[in-house]
């Protein structure tokens, strides 16, 4: 056996020999940018992006734009919705529904209030909000007329606008609208949120949270997963998702250095006659690298140490909702009895037939109190012509000379009162009680929401999802043991290198992979690196490269495994295991500290051809058992 020096140099020459020699061309897929937020909007000239970040403020979340290089700049204000106008300046409403727009310096509080609602700008500076009252779809939609607000029929809760002014709607029931100039007209499918660029494009997310782009008469499936969107000029999506993390469609957050595009894989380097690459990739380069970064969260979020719950938010609302037997009146009280009638916590009894309800008193009413006398006989006559008729007083009346007088009622029974004139009503006094939610709705902190997912528990608006088997719960988290909940959460995100290092092999490689790395800095430079790989150490990856694809089961679980099998042709499926094993075998040869990991992120560089900042990205932060859908694909072979 050769000492595990020269055997760690030989592994360490023949990957970047393989990176040199790659057979991927420059990603075009999502990249994420640093930050969280809760929404993200784009516009303007430069595409100058805007989000609401996740720190909390008084008017909801501080406001950011990015600077165009690599972060973003924290603009005075606060907001919930953002969208932004052709000159690059956001408009934005706040958790308490006012509107306001960024002149470029400070910011101009607009007319109007739009609590709960939406706001989208369209390239040719048209202005759309959802806000006011609630109707059927969602909240009242209203244009910008320059100086106020215009009703316009229909309801929604998410829009945004295209080039020619008309927007897109997203409503209640997750039906997608485009206003056509006139009216509102259906769109095929359903969606959560809606994204309108410069260029005419549009993107939905789904209510499966995928990314879907309009191609003139139905929806294609794009890769990734969001919860809001954005579209640039140029017709790339910007977004959010359910981790609060921020991205962006290759190339759109032009900051990013793209490295040089590396060399088509040759057929004759030692290591590519061994390794399925003569069929060339089975997939594109962004589908290969949606495939990897789902792989990537179900191990990191199965082999870490701790992972991060899967949430999103649900929207509050007043309980409303009174038990059976009950009446709402503000609070709900118990029906009153028979013959009574409730106002709050006292039941007044009933004025009876005849009566007028006068509040406290029943007026009698059957009878007006006076009356005229009534002709009812003849008292003399002449010659057959009644000269002096005999008048007198309608029955229940007496003469009182000029007028008839009423005959005082008694008192009916079961009422009080002086005479039958006035009733006083008796009371009763009966308990209130807080309304309850309605069906499908649990009461928690004060309101009511809609329940939570199944897997999931609730803590006030915010839905986690349960922890998987074996692990504890951590709060945001889950974690191996109560120790690994007791530590700073920064500590619990390991470094991707040593993370691979340790379920790759059950940390038995662990001495190995260090002095791998040891080897590749005495190497000196990668040119020394890539002259020393020879037949025999591109052999030597070979051989632990297909044991580790031939038990990928373990090396990641046995349900990726089993997806991909089923996803795959043998020969596809092979490929993808073999590539996924090679962008943790790269990761792990350059890559010895987080800090590392995070510039990998951050610069998408030369060296991540294969798919490696996805696989970075899930152990960066590693999402307990992710659902995320297994992405569409197209296999070439």
């Amino acid at each position: 056996m050769r000492p595990q020096s020269q055997w760690t140099k030989w592994i360490g020459a023949a990957l970047v020999a393989f990176a040199a020699a790659g057979a991927w061309a420059q990603s075009l897929g999502w990249q994420q940018l640093p930050g969280a937020a809760v929404d993200v909007g784009v516009g303007g000239p430069k595409d100058t992006a805007w989000v609401i970040g996740t720190n909390a403020e008084g008017g909801g979340y501080g406001i950011y734009r990015w600077n165009g290089k690599d972060n973003w700049d924290k603009i005075p204000g606060s907001a919930v919705r953002i969208d932004v106008d052709p000159q690059g300046n956001a408009w934005v409403i706040n958790a308490q529904g006012a509107i306001y727009h960024y002149n470029g310096s400070a910011w101009d509080q607009m007319p109007g209030s739009a609590k709960g609602g939406d706001i989208g700008v369209g390239a040719n500076g048209a202005v759309w909000l959802i806000g006011g009252g609630n109707v059927n779809g969602g909240l009242q939609i209203y244009r910008w007329t320059g100086s106020t607000w215009s009703v316009v029929p229909g309801g929604a809760v998410r829009i945004d606008v295209d080039p020619q002014g008309n927007p897109w709607v997203v409503n209640s029931g997750h039906s997608i609208f485009r206003w056509n100039g006139s009216g509102f007209v259906q769109m095929p499918g359903a969606a959560n949120d809606v994204g309108v660029g410069a260029d005419g494009s549009v993107f939905v997310v789904g209510t499966d949270s995928g990314v879907y782009k309009w191609n003139g008469s139905n929806w294609t499936k794009m890769d990734g997963g969001l919860t809001d969107i954005s579209v640039d000029s140029k017709g790339r999506p910007w977004g959010v998702n359910s981790a609060r993390l921020i991205y962006a469609a290759g190339g759109s957050q032009n900051q990013v250095a793209a490295g040089p595009t590396p060399p088509p894989a040759n057929p004759n380097n030692p290591l590519a006659k061994l390794m399925n690459v003569q069929k060339g990739p089975a997939l594109s380069q962004a589908e290969a690298n949606a495939v990897f970064a789902w792989i990537g969260k179900r191990v990191a979020g199965d082999r870490t140490q701790y992972c991060y719950k899967q949430s999103y938010t649900r929207a509050p609302s007043v309980p409303t909702t009174c038990a059976s037997g009950q009446q709402s009146q503000g609070l709900c009280f118990n029906n009153c009895n028979a013959g009574y009638t409730g106002v709050g916590p006292t039941c007044w009894q009933q004025c009876p037939s005849g009566y007028t309800d006068t509040g406290a008193l029943c007026h009698y009413s059957a009878k007006s109190l006076t009356t005229n006398l009534e002709r009812t006989g003849c008292d003399w006559s002449v010659l057959g012509h009644c000269v002096i008729p005999h008048m007198d007083c309608p029955s229940g009346y007496t003469n009182a000379g000029v007028f008839c007088a009423l005959n005082t009622p008694g008192v009916p029974p079961g009422y009080s009162g002086l005479t039958g004139l006035d009733l006083t009503k008796k009371t009763y006094t009966r308990a209130g009680y807080a309304p309850s939610c309605s069906s499908g709705q649990e009461f928690q902190a004060g309101a009511c929401y809609n329940k939570c997912n199944s897997g999931y528990t609730a803590v006030a608006f915010v839905c986690w999802s349960s922890c998987p088997s074996g692990k504890v719960d951590c709060g945001a988290g889950c974690g191996t043991s109560a120790t690994t909940c007791a530590m700073d959460t920064a500590s619990m995100v390991l470094s991707p290198a040593l993370a691979v290092a340790s379920w790759f092999s059950g940390g038995a490689a662990a001495e190995g992979w260090k002095a791998t790395l040891m080897a590749l800095k005495e190497a000196g430079s990668t040119a020394l690196a890539v002259g020393n790989a020879s037949y025999q150490a591109g052999q030597t990856t070979y051989m632990w490269v297909n044991d580790a694809t031939g038990n990928f089961g373990q090396v990641t679980t046995p349900a990726v495994n089993d997806q991909i099998n089923r996803s795959f042709s043998p020969n596809a499926a092979k490929w993808v295991k073999e590539q996924y094993v090679l962008i943790n075998l790269n990761m792990a040869a350059t890559d010895n500290a987080t800090k590392t990991a995070l510039n990998t992120l951050n610069a998408a560089s030369g060296f991540d051809p294969s798919g490696v900042s996805g696989v970075v990205s899930a152990y960066a932060k590693p999402i307990c058992s992710s659902d995320d859908p297994f992405p569409a694909v197209h296999p070439r072979y």
